[in-house]
């Protein structure tokens, strides 16, 4: 039984390991700007956030001697961290700090597999009156959530709209497959065509094989009861002579 128990534990902590690697740290403050309760909040948003639409979420902080290379920094991060996720689903905040000032800049980015779900003027609001607030004065950690937890939101909004906007489409595509216009459309089309092999079949009918001109056709039973052909079709044209019988 403990050797059950030993394996149900090991097959937990497999799938706890798998899930973490998969979302990735969601908060690696370097930097120890966050406090434990705001910590813990933010990685529930992130977990809550790739549970639903695939996305991945990072924190990023450091304390740094000089923030000359911070575009250089938070590029090469963003670079490394974003080819992991999934279909370019991230989005990451990055700042960094000067150890003496204790002056810091920070950066939002996002892959490619989600710009659709920002406007410039959203980020602008978010990282002003949220996140940089959170930077000049780091008390602020209710701020910060709340920056976090409106840009997980915009996220969600946005594919949940992306969903319903297909759906609608396949919607709108199967109405107008069966729409009333199509069908009459078709049905007229239907009736010419047949309107138009019938008058061919009554044209070529008794016409002559060999000169096209009106031939004269006679059609007769068969009295041998021998045979399998019931009876007998003879062609005869006026103008070019020609003659032949069929069998059927």
């Amino acid at each position: 039984m403990n050797k059950f128990f030993k394996i149900l534990l090991l097959l937990a902590a497999t799938a706890l390991f798998s899930n973490a690697y998969a979302l990735g740290y969601p908060v690696q403050d370097d930097a120890n700007l966050l406090n434990p309760s705001t910590k813990k909040t933010i990685e529930e948003i992130s977990s809550d956030l790739y549970s639903k639409t695939k996305t991945s979420f990072l924190f990023k902080s450091f304390e740094k001697d000089s923030l000359k290379s911070f575009d250089s920094n938070c590029a090469n991060v963003f670079a490394l961290w974003i080819r992991n996720t999934n279909q370019a689903r991230g989005v990451m905040i990055y700042l960094e700090v000067d150890k003496k000032t204790r002056q810091g800049r920070i950066n939002f980015s996002c892959g490619y597999g989600i710009r659709g779900a920002f406007k410039e003027s959203d980020v602008q609001s978010i990282l002003k009156n949220k996140i940089m607030a959170f930077q000049e004065d780091v008390t602020q950690q209710k701020l910060f959530i709340e920056g976090v937890r409106e840009i997980s939101e915009r996220i969600q909004i946005y594919f949940d709209g992306k969903h319903h906007l297909k759906y609608s489409s396949l919607k709108d595509h199967s109405s107008q497959v069966l729409s009333k216009d199509k069908i009459v459309y078709f049905l007229v089309l239907f009736l010419v065509c047949f309107f138009i092999t019938a008058l061919i079949l009554l044209y070529s009918k008794g016409r002559c094989p060999r000169c096209n001109s009106r031939a004269h056709i006679n059609i007769r039973p068969l009295m041998n009861g021998d045979s399998r052909y019931k009876r007998m079709k003879i062609v005869k044209c006026f103008e070019c002579n020609y003659f032949k019988k069929y069998l059927f």
